[in-house]
Protein backbone atom coordinates (compact mmCIF):
# COMPACT_ATOMS: atom_id res chain seq x y z
CA UNK A 1 0.00 0.00 0.00
CA UNK A 2 2.84 2.33 0.92
CA UNK A 3 4.74 1.62 -2.30
CA UNK A 4 1.64 2.45 -4.35
CA UNK A 5 1.27 5.72 -2.46
CA UNK A 6 4.95 6.47 -3.01
CA UNK A 7 4.62 5.77 -6.75
CA UNK A 8 1.60 8.08 -6.93
CA UNK A 9 3.57 10.82 -5.15
CA UNK A 10 6.55 10.36 -7.51
CA UNK A 11 4.20 10.53 -10.49
CA UNK A 12 2.69 13.79 -9.14
CA UNK A 13 6.18 15.24 -8.50
CA UNK A 14 7.31 14.32 -12.03
CA UNK A 15 4.16 15.83 -13.55
CA UNK A 16 4.69 19.01 -11.54
CA UNK A 17 8.34 19.25 -12.64
CA UNK A 18 7.29 18.67 -16.25
CA UNK A 19 4.67 21.46 -15.98
CA UNK A 20 7.27 23.83 -14.54
CA UNK A 21 9.73 22.92 -17.30
CA UNK A 22 7.04 23.49 -19.95
CA UNK A 23 6.22 26.86 -18.40
CA UNK A 24 9.91 27.84 -18.48
CA UNK A 25 10.11 26.90 -22.17
CA UNK A 26 6.99 28.98 -22.95
CA UNK A 27 8.36 31.99 -21.05
CA UNK A 28 11.74 31.76 -22.81
CA UNK A 29 10.11 31.60 -26.25
CA UNK A 30 7.82 34.58 -25.64
CA UNK A 31 10.54 36.93 -24.39
CA UNK A 32 11.37 39.87 -26.65
CA UNK A 33 15.10 39.31 -26.13
CA UNK A 34 17.13 36.28 -27.12
CA UNK A 35 18.12 34.31 -24.01
CA UNK A 36 20.89 31.75 -23.49
CA UNK A 37 21.74 29.91 -20.26
CA UNK A 38 25.27 28.47 -20.24
CA UNK A 39 27.60 26.85 -17.74
CA UNK A 40 31.19 27.93 -17.11
CA UNK A 41 32.44 25.46 -19.73
CA UNK A 42 30.43 27.32 -22.37
CA UNK A 43 27.87 24.55 -22.79
CA UNK A 44 24.43 25.82 -23.79
CA UNK A 45 21.88 24.50 -21.30
CA UNK A 46 18.85 26.41 -22.57
CA UNK A 47 18.29 28.85 -25.43
CA UNK A 48 15.14 30.23 -27.00
CA UNK A 49 14.62 30.23 -30.78
CA UNK A 50 15.64 33.90 -31.08
CA UNK A 51 18.94 33.19 -29.32
CA UNK A 52 19.71 30.19 -31.54
CA UNK A 53 19.03 32.27 -34.66
CA UNK A 54 21.17 35.24 -33.54
CA UNK A 55 24.03 33.04 -32.29
CA UNK A 56 24.01 31.27 -35.63
CA UNK A 57 24.25 34.60 -37.47
CA UNK A 58 27.07 35.80 -35.22
CA UNK A 59 28.98 32.55 -35.74
CA UNK A 60 28.61 32.71 -39.52
CA UNK A 61 29.78 36.35 -39.59
CA UNK A 62 32.72 35.57 -37.27
CA UNK A 63 33.77 32.69 -39.52
CA UNK A 64 33.77 35.03 -42.53
CA UNK A 65 36.01 37.52 -40.72
CA UNK A 66 38.49 34.99 -39.33
CA UNK A 67 38.41 32.33 -42.07
CA UNK A 68 37.59 29.78 -39.35
CA UNK A 69 34.93 27.32 -40.41
CA UNK A 70 31.72 27.52 -38.40
CA UNK A 71 31.61 24.13 -36.70
CA UNK A 72 28.52 23.58 -34.58
CA UNK A 73 25.20 25.11 -33.67
CA UNK A 74 26.15 24.50 -30.02
CA UNK A 75 29.27 26.65 -30.35
CA UNK A 76 29.18 30.07 -28.67
CA UNK A 77 30.07 33.23 -30.60
CA UNK A 78 33.30 34.96 -29.54
CA UNK A 79 31.45 37.94 -28.05
CA UNK A 80 29.41 35.66 -25.76
CA UNK A 81 32.52 33.70 -24.77
CA UNK A 82 34.15 37.05 -23.87
CA UNK A 83 31.19 37.97 -21.66
CA UNK A 84 31.29 34.54 -20.02
CA UNK A 85 35.03 34.94 -19.33
CA UNK A 86 34.42 38.41 -17.83
CA UNK A 87 31.69 36.99 -15.57
CA UNK A 88 33.87 34.16 -14.30
CA UNK A 89 36.83 36.51 -13.76
CA UNK A 90 34.65 39.00 -11.88
CA UNK A 91 33.50 36.20 -9.57
CA UNK A 92 37.12 35.68 -8.53
CA UNK A 93 38.21 39.34 -8.43
CA UNK A 94 35.01 40.90 -7.03
CA UNK A 95 33.11 38.12 -5.21
CA UNK A 96 30.93 40.60 -3.29
CA UNK A 97 29.96 42.70 -6.32
CA UNK A 98 27.38 42.02 -9.01
CA UNK A 99 29.19 42.62 -12.29
CA UNK A 100 27.08 42.79 -15.48
CA UNK A 101 29.36 42.87 -18.54
CA UNK A 102 27.79 44.29 -21.69
CA UNK A 103 28.93 44.58 -25.31
CA UNK A 104 27.33 46.20 -28.33
CA UNK A 105 27.96 44.58 -31.72
CA UNK A 106 26.56 45.06 -35.21
CA UNK A 107 25.51 42.40 -37.68
CA UNK A 108 26.59 42.69 -41.32
CA UNK A 109 23.30 44.36 -42.22
CA UNK A 110 23.87 47.05 -39.54
CA UNK A 111 21.47 45.58 -36.97
CA UNK A 112 22.69 46.67 -33.51
CA UNK A 113 22.80 44.00 -30.80
CA UNK A 114 23.32 44.63 -27.09
CA UNK A 115 24.64 41.52 -25.33
CA UNK A 116 24.60 41.31 -21.53
CA UNK A 117 25.61 38.65 -19.05
CA UNK A 118 24.94 37.87 -15.41
CA UNK A 119 25.66 34.99 -13.08
CA UNK A 120 22.60 33.06 -11.91
CA UNK A 121 22.18 32.23 -8.23
CA UNK A 122 20.69 28.77 -8.73
CA UNK A 123 21.02 26.16 -5.98
CA UNK A 124 23.23 23.37 -7.31
CA UNK A 125 23.45 20.08 -5.44
CA UNK A 126 25.36 18.05 -8.01
CA UNK A 127 27.91 20.59 -9.22
CA UNK A 128 29.70 23.76 -8.20
CA UNK A 129 29.76 25.08 -11.77
CA UNK A 130 28.10 28.52 -12.00
CA UNK A 131 25.44 29.19 -14.59
CA UNK A 132 25.26 32.40 -16.59
CA UNK A 133 22.33 34.12 -18.24
CA UNK A 134 23.16 35.82 -21.54
CA UNK A 135 20.58 38.15 -23.13
CA UNK A 136 20.87 39.41 -26.69
CA UNK A 137 18.77 42.48 -27.37
CA UNK A 138 18.03 43.45 -30.94
CA UNK A 139 18.20 47.23 -30.44
CA UNK A 140 16.38 47.90 -33.69
CA UNK A 141 13.37 45.86 -32.56
CA UNK A 142 13.37 47.10 -28.97
CA UNK A 143 13.69 50.76 -29.96
CA UNK A 144 10.92 50.27 -32.52
CA UNK A 145 8.75 49.05 -29.62
CA UNK A 146 9.77 52.14 -27.62
CA UNK A 147 8.84 54.41 -30.56
CA UNK A 148 5.44 52.70 -30.96
CA UNK A 149 4.81 52.96 -27.22
CA UNK A 150 5.73 56.66 -27.25
CA UNK A 151 3.50 57.21 -30.29
CA UNK A 152 0.51 55.73 -28.50
CA UNK A 153 1.22 57.60 -25.28
CA UNK A 154 2.03 61.01 -26.75
CA UNK A 155 -0.11 60.97 -29.90
CA UNK A 156 2.58 61.02 -32.61
CA UNK A 157 1.62 60.91 -36.28
CA UNK A 158 2.89 57.89 -38.31
CA UNK A 159 5.66 60.05 -39.84
CA UNK A 160 6.68 61.41 -36.43
CA UNK A 161 6.87 57.81 -35.19
CA UNK A 162 9.18 56.85 -38.07
CA UNK A 163 11.42 59.84 -37.44
CA UNK A 164 11.46 59.21 -33.68
CA UNK A 165 12.41 55.55 -34.18
CA UNK A 166 15.35 56.53 -36.39
CA UNK A 167 16.46 59.20 -33.91
CA UNK A 168 16.37 56.62 -31.10
CA UNK A 169 18.63 54.43 -33.25
CA UNK A 170 21.11 57.32 -33.36
CA UNK A 171 20.66 58.46 -36.96
CA UNK A 172 21.45 62.08 -37.82
CA UNK A 173 18.93 64.47 -39.40
CA UNK A 174 20.74 64.07 -42.71
CA UNK A 175 20.61 60.26 -42.55
CA UNK A 176 16.90 60.33 -41.67
CA UNK A 177 16.11 62.73 -44.52
CA UNK A 178 17.87 60.38 -46.96
CA UNK A 179 16.17 57.27 -45.58
CA UNK A 180 12.66 58.78 -45.60
CA UNK A 181 13.08 60.93 -48.75
CA UNK A 182 12.25 64.17 -46.94
CA UNK A 183 14.26 67.34 -46.32
CA UNK A 184 16.42 67.84 -43.23
CA UNK A 185 14.21 70.80 -42.34
CA UNK A 186 11.16 68.49 -42.33
CA UNK A 187 13.02 66.05 -40.08
CA UNK A 188 13.78 68.90 -37.65
CA UNK A 189 10.11 69.91 -37.63
CA UNK A 190 9.03 66.36 -36.83
CA UNK A 191 11.60 66.01 -34.04
CA UNK A 192 10.55 69.40 -32.60
CA UNK A 193 6.90 68.29 -32.66
CA UNK A 194 7.75 64.96 -31.00
CA UNK A 195 9.71 66.67 -28.21
CA UNK A 196 6.95 69.23 -27.67
CA UNK A 197 4.28 66.49 -27.35
CA UNK A 198 6.46 64.53 -24.94
CA UNK A 199 7.14 67.64 -22.84
CA UNK A 200 3.43 68.58 -22.59
CA UNK A 201 2.43 65.06 -21.57
CA UNK A 202 5.28 64.61 -19.08
CA UNK A 203 4.75 68.04 -17.51
CA UNK A 204 1.05 67.32 -16.80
Amino acid sequence: MKSSSLRDQNHLDNAKAHDQFSLLEIVLETLLDAVVIVNSDGEILRANAKAIKLCDRLLVEESKQSDVRYRSEHQLPIVIRSILAALLESQVLFPEQRVLPEFEVYLDDGTPLRIRGQLLDIPRSDTDVPYSLITIENRQESLHSVAIGDAQRFGFTPRETEVWHLRLLGHSYREISTMLFITENTVRKHVKSVLAKRRVELDD
